[in-house]
């Protein structure tokens, strides 16, 4: 005993002195900061004061512009500093209360005759520069992963040198909370103890996601630090940790290519707006820099701008209501299906054969309301490109090329009409007042009235349609003369293309249904998906060429026709697929469906290696939880939950809906007194929301969660399905789970999906006789 009280002494009184190093860090952050950002001031200030140029000199020009590039590389690397400086106060803040989670004591090689070395392990490595010793070492370092993987005894971990060879003597894990050890546990094999498991799982869920290092699991572990697969797909069970172990990817990827990759190169896709603000904070908080991310939507709408996408939530939540009759929904599901798999990726790439010999939809190139180039001179460019033998796949660039070169001639032409004059009128004074002012200091004769007159309409005239042609310019970098939007229609009104359309997809996809839709103000997601991915084919443009690596969570939602069009967008980049297929929420074909012997399987595979992993076990839910969804979806059986125990899954059945608020009321105050902080009423549909929130009206706080929802500040909830994916909650309501809401295949799969989304209590709502997928389920009826 008095040993074990001597070694507990002992660690508390290194953390006590690691905190001090820290806090010292964290002063002498302070001052470089203050000083760097005085210096970045004064750098700005004078920054133009400390250039010359006479523009009239060529030799002062070039000398001009280094100097601007110097003091510009000065600039960048103070911001680069001052940004880096505020995010390593911010990390070391964080350590303040827990500086690191684990100790490992081993011998290498090297050290074998000699001592044992004592490393402790955290979110970020700091070094003492008095001792030179290595106080805490980064968890994604080579040597951690020892801790995650490795027994007590001979172990190895690979370095960017080759293997190296130690001897594990110890593993401890450490429960640090507000500086102080609360606990500590010694284990001899690879598994993180359960003991540090229950205690961080008990934890109640917050507003963002929670992500530690310390419970790094070794299945989990081997996904974050996969640096072979160029394509790594991981199907992972409801509670499984998929979120937490992208984004620890992302983290360990940022930290071993440190030296050649800036947080520009790494990007996460995210399923939403939401889910993606609840995620944003991870990066910061596992020692990364932050990194892009993006939904699908928002990267299809930079494509295609200036037009507006739909969120592919929007009509996914028009799915799961179920509205109209039977027919439309399987029409409507048909449609989905057809669009989206592997052979819609062929029927486009067959399509985009044909365009090559065809030529796209041209249209007018037009800047404000005057045509710089008619649609037929650019059609008829391409068709001349096409008889002098240019490949097909250059034509478009080279229609660009001579639309650039042509560019001149035309503002010259351009110059003398009416438009110009109106365009001088709307110039602003100070503008006018600017340019007179030059005319005057280059002009010797400035005595001559009128020859400055005529000098300084000639420079206004100049300068109108010098302005208009650079904003042409950039319209034909962008190939604003291609319309992809009538490009697309034409596959199903044009009778030379409809040819490559299979009968069953003109059953509920043709040409009317088809103009319907483009005819609205806003783009339909799947539309949108297949316009953008004309485009990138057509124009070969690389949005994204510097991205090395890209991690899509949620991705059993994320469809072939996504995949083949992310490839092309992100044609340098390895890529992480993260999803469960038991969540789906759309009955498409996913990309872990996709045949080996598709072509695009053939891509990847021309990229580099695929690899497919599983994680199996969920820590998030407790046993009745995962028990209840075993019952609701046998096809998830593998489903194995961390051994945590709660309380039972309870059914409340009301007859009547004037019940609801009162029945609603008591259930959220019976779980705020339990502790919970954050509580969900999770709703099938948004128009499900809707009519909660009618019955509800102002009888209890909460939050309403829609499609434009940055964040969640809770603590109670009302939130559609759709948007509920991902995000964990103290404890969950499944509103209205009856027979009435709950009764195709689909919906049985989406009642899993949302009943995982609570850690420690889960609690079911019907109006009416209950779904009967709940039959036989274990939970426990409740009496209104």
């Amino acid at each position: 005993m008095q040993k074990k009280q001597a070694e507990w002494a002992q660690e508390q009184a290194r953390i006590d002195w690691v905190i001090e190093k820290i806090r010292a860090r964290i002063t002498a952050l302070v001052e470089e900061s203050g000083a760097a950002y005085a210096e970045h001031l004064a750098l700005s200030k004078s920054f133009w004061e400390d250039i010359s140029m006479d523009p009239l000199t060529a030799d002062d020009a070039l000398e001009a512009a280094a100097d601007i590039a110097q003091q510009q590389l000065l600039i960048d690397e103070l911001r680069r500093r001052l940004k880096s400086s505020g995010e390593d106060k911010q990390i070391l803040v964080t350590m303040l209360g827990s500086p690191y989670f684990a100790r490992i004591d081993l011998k290498d090689d090297a050290s074998r005759g000699g001592g044992v070395m004592q490393l402790y392990l955290g979110i970020k490595g700091l070094y003492d520069e008095e001792s030179g010793e290595d106080l805490i070492i980064d968890w994604r370092a080579p040597v951690a992963s020892l801790f995650y993987d490795a027994s007590l005894g001979p172990a190895s971990y690979e370095t960017p040198l080759g293997e190296q060879n130690v001897e594990l003597l110890k593993k401890r894990q450490y429960v640090i909370r507000q500086g102080k050890l609360k606990a500590m546990f010694d284990t001899s094999d690879v598994a993180i103890g359960d003991e540090v498991l229950r205690e961080v799982l008990s934890q109640g869920a917050g507003h963002t996601l929670s992500v530690q290092v310390a419970t790094i699991q070794k299945e989990q572990n081997a996904i974050i630090r996969d640096s072979e697969s160029a394509f790594l797909f991981v199907q992972g069970v409801a509670g499984s940790g998929k979120t937490s172990v992208a984004l620890q990817r992302v983290a360990y990827l940022m930290y071993r290519y440190r030296s050649r990759l800036t947080s520009d190169a790494l990007v996460v896709i995210s399923p939403n707006p939401l889910f993606k603000q609840y995620t944003a904070h991870v990066l910061p908080e596992l020692g990364a820099e932050q990194v892009t991310q993006r939904t699908m939507a928002e990267l299809i709408r930079e494509v295609l701008a200036p037009y507006d996408v739909l969120d592919p939530s929007v009509e996914i939540d028009f799915f799961l209501s179920g509205n109209g009759s039977p027919e439309r929904r399987h029409e409507v599901e048909r449609r989905l299906q057809l669009t989206s798999n592997e052979q819609m990726v062929d029927i486009l790439e067959a399509y985009l054969e044909k365009i090559y010999e065809t030529g796209p939809v041209f249209r007018d190139l037009t800047e404000g309301d005057v045509i710089w180039f008619h649609a037929e001179e650019i059609e008829a460019m391409y068709r001349a490109l096409a008889h002098e033998g240019v490949p097909r796949e250059a034509r478009i660039h080279g229609v660009a090329t001579r639309l650039k070169t042509m560019l001149k001639h035309r503002a010259k032409e351009l110059s003398r009409e009416p438009w110009v004059d109106r365009a001088i009128e709307a110039l602003p004074d100070v503008t006018l007042q600017k340019i007179y002012q030059l005319i005057e200091k280059r002009q010797h004769n400035a005595s001559d009235v009128v020859y400055l007159q005529k000098m300084y309409e000639a420079h206004l005239r100049a300068y109108v349609v010098k302005q208009k042609a650079s904003l042409v310019r950039e319209a034909i970098v962008s190939r604003a003369f291609i319309d992809f939007v009538q490009t697309y229609r034409a596959l199903y009104e044009d009778e030379r293309f409809k040819s490559l359309l299979p009968d069953r997809l003109l059953a509920v996809e043709n040409s009317e249904t088809v103009r319907k839709r483009l005819d609205r103000p806003v783009l339909d997601y799947w539309d949108a998906l297949r316009i953008a991915w004309l485009k990138l084919k057509l124009t070969g443009t690389v949005p994204r060429r510097e991205t090395a690596y890209c991690v899509v969570d949620e991705a059993q939602d994320l469809t072939p026709l996504e995949l083949s069009w992310l490839l092309s967008y992100f044609p340098r980049a390895r890529f992480t697929f993260l999803g469960d297929r038991f969540q789906a929420l759309l009955p498409l074909q996913n990309v872990f469906h996709i045949e080996s012997g598709h072509a695009l399987y053939r891509c990847m595979g021309e990229r580099g290696p695929i690899q497919s992993r599983a994680l199996l076990k969920s820590y998030r839910v407790t046993q009745e939880i995962a028990a209840f969804a075993r019952h609701v979806l046998p096809e998830a059986g593998m489903l194995e939950a961390f051994p945590r125990h709660g309380t039972p899954v309870k059914l409340l059945t009301i007859t009547q809906h004037d019940h609801v608020t009162a029945v609603l009321k008591d259930i959220i105050e019976t779980l705020i007194r339990r502790g919970h902080g954050l509580i969900a009423m999770i709703c099938k549909t948004d128009r499900a929301c809707d009519e909660l929130e009618a019955y509800i009206g102002t009888s209890f706080s909460y939050q309403r969660v829609k499609t434009d929802t940055q964040q969640l500040k809770g603590p109670v909830f009302i939130i559609p399905s759709v948007l509920a994916k991902g995000i964990e909650f103290d404890a969950a309501i499944l509103y209205d789970v009856s027979s009435q809401n709950y009764h195709s295949s689909l919906d049985r799969y989406l009642l899993h999906m949302i009943a995982m989304r609570a850690k420690h209590e889960l609690w079911l709502v019907s109006i009416g006789e209950p779904s009967p997928f709940l039959e036989g389920v274990p939970l426990e009826p409740v009496r209104t």
